[in-house]
């Protein structure tokens, strides 16, 4: 993942924080926005995502990214 897509991605796990408060639904809007951004820079990358299924939660983000933004 390239620092652009990793700053991407800490953006939006962050406005989903921001959001959990206040706007559950635009925080869940954030969070697939992140695991649509991860989901494709692994395909691009040509890793599967299959190695990583046990990981993933819902739409595709990791378990510490959600732990995160719900801390």
């Amino acid at each position: 993942m390239t620092e652009e897509h990793s700053a991407q991605l800490d953006h939006l796990v962050r406005k989903a924080m921001n959001f959990l408060e206040t706007d559950r639904a635009a925080a869940w809007r954030c969070l697939r926005d992140a695991s649509t951004l991860l989901t494709t820079k692994f395909d691009e990358s040509g890793h599967t995502l299959r190695s990583m299924s046990s990981d993933l939660i819902g739409g595709g983000l990791s378990r510490w990214l959600v732990k995160r933004a719900l801390a």
